[in-house]
């Protein structure tokens, strides 16, 4: 690893923060020598008391790794808090462009593997191989190598990258091979879950418990996709629906008789669907049928777009948004794919 980041010569301090290892001024961005600044991937969880640390989720979803921003000290990362809700915002915004664009100076070299007539990508080890999945343009990189631009992403744990086409046969084994190197790491371990990328995004989560939820995702004969919900709460409401889309996005990619249509079934007899609750179902349809790249992604794979409802035991939950309404008697949508229900 590199020295440190921060010339102590300087007299211009922003406001003190706190690291891991003892009390530190951290500078503004003109102030710093940037090229230490780093991201580092942690496991979920990772200083979950530390309300003001510079860190945020990799992926929306529960068990989502943690992104750390610090400063590579050469033997330890030192990791950057903020003093307040503003200055979190203000820090955040300023460290992690200097981060990513540090950790894409890395060069991590690459193999790629032949196995049965299929391509796996797998990195070099390297103490930052993790971290490329943050990098861009090596996502690039990945998608030339494997010749495709949906693909699976594994870090289980430090210095471990691997990749494999989304389309693969071998896509249900990667994601044992990639929870077993989770649970048997040689170094400190990150995830054991697997993440799609498209066109250099994260789109989508799999694996045993991605999320803290258990959703049941049936997919019914006219290919509709419905994502069974239980929640006791509406904390368990937001939870479940976050997680069922990126477990039924998935699903939904190995399928071309996909039709389409995602449905959220809430189990529970007791939810209610208050206005609160109507409001956020409001804002995961304005959200899905906003998202260009997964909806570009879904009508490459299977010929149509992502048609998002809820339904309550069964009944259909009016929700007013910019769109025809869901008809959860139609066995599938006859509109093109950027359009909704009719």
């Amino acid at each position: 690893m590199a020295g440190g980041v921060f010339n102590n010569s300087s007299t211009h301090y922003l406001p003190k923060l706190y690291y891991n290892i003892g009390v530190h001024n951290y500078k503004s961005k003109n102030e710093m020598e940037n090229e230490n600044v780093t991201a580092i991937i942690k496991p979920a969880g990772y200083r979950a008391n530390r309300e003001f640390a510079l860190k945020e989720k990799m992926f929306n979803y529960d068990q989502s790794p943690i992104i750390a921003y610090g400063t590579d000290k050469g033997s330890h990362i030192e990791y950057v808090e903020a003093t307040d809700a503003s200055d979190w915002e203000v820090k955040m915004k300023e460290i992690k462009e200097i981060a990513l664009e540090n950790n894409s100076k890395i060069d991590v070299s690459y193999s790629v593997q032949d196995i049965d007539g299929e391509k796996l990508f797998i990195a070099n080890p390297h103490e930052y191989a993790s971290e490329k999945i943050l990098d861009k343009e090596f996502l690039k990189t990945v998608s030339r190598e494997l010749g495709t631009e949906s693909f699976l992403v594994g870090i289980p744990h430090q210095g471990v990258f691997a990749a494999l086409a989304r389309s693969s046969s071998f896509s249900d084994r990667f994601l044992g091979f990639i929870k077993q190197k989770f649970e048997n790491p040689e170094a400190s371990p990150t995830t054991p879950h697997v993440f799609e990328v498209f066109q250099g995004e994260i789109i989508a989560v799999a694996g045993e418990d991605a999320g803290g939820t258990t959703n049941t995702i049936v997919q019914k004969s006219n290919g509709d996709l419905i994502v069974e919900l239980d929640s006791n709460s509406f904390e368990e409401f937001t939870n479940q629906v976050s997680q069922g889309y990126s477990q039924a996005m998935m699903q939904a990619m190995k399928n071309k008789d996909f039709s389409g249509n995602i449905i959220f079934n809430e189990n529970n007899e007791a939810f209610e669907f208050d206005n609160t609750v109507l409001a956020k179902c409001k804002s995961y349809i304005e959200q899905i049928h906003g998202n260009e790249m997964a909806q570009t992604l879904s009508k490459a794979m299977s010929g149509n777009g992502i048609y998002p409802a809820f339904t309550h035991r069964g009944r259909k939950i009016d929700v007013e948004v910019d769109t025809q309404p869901f008809d959860a008697k139609e066995e599938k949508p006859k509109k093109k794919w950027w359009k909704f229900w009719g």
